[in-house]
């Protein structure tokens, strides 16, 4: 039973260097913490930059419908000012068939709240995580901006079925609509410009614009 005891050190040069092996030996297990969770961390970088990529083409195919739909988006408020027009200089006009607007599309912001309320966002490298705050503050942006169009051409459809019986107080709010779409317009053009910039440096290519000609948003108003 005694052959298991410890032996003491029998000189001040053997204690230290037992005391060196247990300190090295320490060091050596703190390392291999350190590696396997440096490991965990660049695994966990790397699956949310793969969601947040997913993520932001999908919002890149939204940029790229609204730069699509912008020319069909002036045309359709050129037609309604100009019945406007016609109205304010005292002649009838032919009824107004209901219209297709453009689609309020749903911002895509799961993944990145997700990410962020995990913690797993904050290992990247600080300039990385940069380039992905700065896109994510104008996505969260677009919200309103669906909220303030979907109001504004609500109000643009009461010019449907009988324009004839709107009041100049009803054509006022109409052309004030009409006004605050055509900034809403420039403003997502701009966006666009910028969050496609901003993708690509996060390694996300541009969508090509999709063909609208076709869609219902970008036909001429049906009147009569």
């Amino acid at each position: 039973m005694d052959g298991h005891k410890s032996k003491a050190a029998h000189s001040l040069g053997e204690f230290a260097r037992e005391m060196a092996a247990v300190v090295l030996g320490i060091l050596i297990a703190l390392g291999l913490e350190q590696a396997v969770q440096a490991q965990h961390d660049a695994r966990l970088v790397e699956d949310a930059r793969a969601a947040l990529r997913v993520e932001i083409a999908d919002d890149g195919r939204n940029y790229a419908y609204r730069l699509a739909v912008s020319p069909c988006v002036l045309m359709r408020l050129d037609e309604v000012e100009a019945v406007m027009s016609d109205l304010d200089a005292g002649r009838r006009v032919s009824s107004v068939a209901d219209f297709a607007r453009p689609i309020g599309r749903v911002t895509p912001l799961d993944a990145w709240r997700a990410l962020s309320a995990s913690g797993a966002v904050s290992h990247m490298e600080p300039k990385e995580l940069i380039r992905y705050s700065d896109y994510y503050s104008r996505t969260e942006a677009t919200e309103s901006w669906n909220t303030m169009a979907g109001q504004d051409w609500s109000v643009i459809k009461l010019i449907v079925g009988n324009a004839n019986r709107l009041t100049p107080a009803d054509r006022s709010q109409i052309r004030i609509s009409a006004i605050h779409l055509r900034a809403l317009e420039q403003i997502w053009r701009g966006s666009a410009a910028l969050q496609f910039g901003r993708a690509q440096k996060l390694g996300v290519p541009t969508p090509p614009l999709p063909d609208l000609s076709r869609a219902p948003e970008c036909q001429p108003l049906r009147r009569g």
